[in-house]
């Protein structure tokens, strides 16, 4: 966590690892409240995970761009996600195509 978004979820440096997933879940579970208005699911998810990446203004801001480019501004694939790769390199996206994949394969054994 930065320091700024750790003081919000109660955690610090020396947290314990338990509260760090603690806050962590919190943290995910507010990102997705806050991307409500995205329809589909999966999108939505890699919403979240781009945020807690980078957090929300970077994302809103591709999604601007996304706009003025006549792309879809509630689509992570090939949309907000490029127009954010071309500003600020692949980091982001690549990490939320990593903990995607993460997610879908924690996610299938549980079902």
């Amino acid at each position: 966590f930065m320091p700024g978004t750790g003081k919000r979820y109660g955690v610090h440096a020396a947290s314990s690892p338990a509260s760090q997933i603690k806050g962590g879940m919190q943290k995910i579970v507010a990102d997705f409240k806050l991307w409500n208005h995205i329809p589909d699911y999966h999108q939505r998810i890699k919403f979240v995970f781009a945020t807690y990446n980078a957090g929300h203004s970077p994302i809103q801001k591709a999604q601007k761009r996304a706009t003025e480019k006549g792309l879809n501004p509630l689509l992570w694939d090939n949309n907000v996600e490029l127009v954010l790769s071309q500003r600020k390199g692949r980091r982001v996206a690549s990490y939320v195509k990593e903990v995607y994949h993460r997610y879908q394969t924690l996610k299938s054994l549980y079902e």
